[in-house]
């Protein structure tokens, strides 16, 4: 009779898949790829920039224009911003920095960073921003054969994870916990390459076996529930998205630093919504959880008032 070696199997699942896709992303590039597939991902960030300033700038008394740099991270976040000349009207410089904090870049491979000079520039009837970038120089566009080869990377992790957790199914039977880190890192390679039925599938499949497992407002629980909404965020649908997040925030008793990775979430939806006010409250209570403060009675009050007020307005 075959013995089966007493282990972790979720973390040795998980450690491959990740392992799998750090060799891969390791792989070198050829310096002129390289060129291609950041000049791509320059001229398509601009383009969502540009997109955003056409609302935000707009209806100013007089021609204004604002220069500014930051990094933009592989990950398709932005850090270290700078506004180099300011515009001398305060509102439009915040709508300069809205417009790059609403964008959402895509990801990239490469280079830890890329700098960005923008160049912000409004009127009467509209705004508009353009990017470059010292790091970015010449090179033609080849953005289709990349995106299949990320692609290609994200559907052999899944094929490797989907025949891991099918092998430890069988040792462990199909509703243990551990194999719930496994099946909702799988749900999220099926997030990455817009397969969001069977992203849905596993994230609910992963979502059951960690309410029983784990307990109903369990870190675990507010994990999958908040990949849940951001899946549902990347297929488009907000009102799924948005009823998710509040789902997590509503957990009497989970503890607010395991409601920090949703309240971002849901503060970076608020922001690509135009959503200013809103997305600050949210921050300012994310910086209170992360310095050890508690959230007053009163903030709580003036979330769930803010809520119910959303609520209402969506019915109508």
């Amino acid at each position: 009779m075959r013995v089966f070696p007493a282990r972790r199997p979720t973390s040795f699942l998980i450690s491959l898949g990740l392992l799998m896709l750090a060799l891969l992303a390791a792989m070198p590039m050829a310096k002129a790829d390289l060129q291609e597939v950041l000049s791509e991902v320059l001229r398509h960030d601009e383009k969502l920039v540009d997109n955003r300033m056409r609302s935000l700038g707009k209806q100013r008394p007089v021609t204004r224009s604002a220069y500014a740099s930051f990094r933009l991270m592989p990950d398709g976040n932005y850090s270290d911003w700078v506004l180099r000349r300011g515009s001398g009207d305060p509102s439009f410089d915040v709508a300069c920095r809205m417009a790059v904090d609403s964008a959402g870049f895509i990801r990239f491979d490469g280079k830890p960073f890329i700098v960005v000079n923008a160049t912000f520039r409004c009127d009467a009837n509209s705004g508009s921003a353009s990017l470059s970038s010292p790091d970015v120089v010449g090179g033609g566009s080849d953005v289709d054969r990349k995106i299949a080869q990320r692609r290609t990377i994200h559907m052999n992790t899944i094929k490797i994870m989907k025949e891991r957790i099918t092998g430890a199914e069988k040792v462990l039977g199909p509703n243990h916990g551990k194999l719930s880190e496994s099946i909702n890192f799988l749900a999220n390679e099926y997030k990455e390459v817009g397969d969001y039925p069977n992203a849905e599938k596993n994230f609910n499949r992963a979502l059951a076996i960690r309410k029983v497992a784990n307990g109903a407002e369990s870190p675990e629980v507010a994990q999958s529930i908040c990949d849940l909404g951001e899946m549902y965020l990347a297929k488009g649908d907000k009102v799924e998205a948005e009823k998710q997040f509040k789902s997590v925030l509503d957990m009497p008793n989970l503890k607010p630093q395991a409601k920090v990775k949703t309240m971002q979430a849901y503060a970076k939806m608020y922001l690509k919504d135009g959503k200013q006010a809103e997305a600050n409250d949210l921050y300012k209570q994310i910086n209170d959880i992360m310095s050890g403060k508690t959230p007053t009675a009163k903030t709580t009050e003036k979330t769930a008032e803010k809520t119910k007020e959303e609520s209402n307005d969506s019915q109508k």
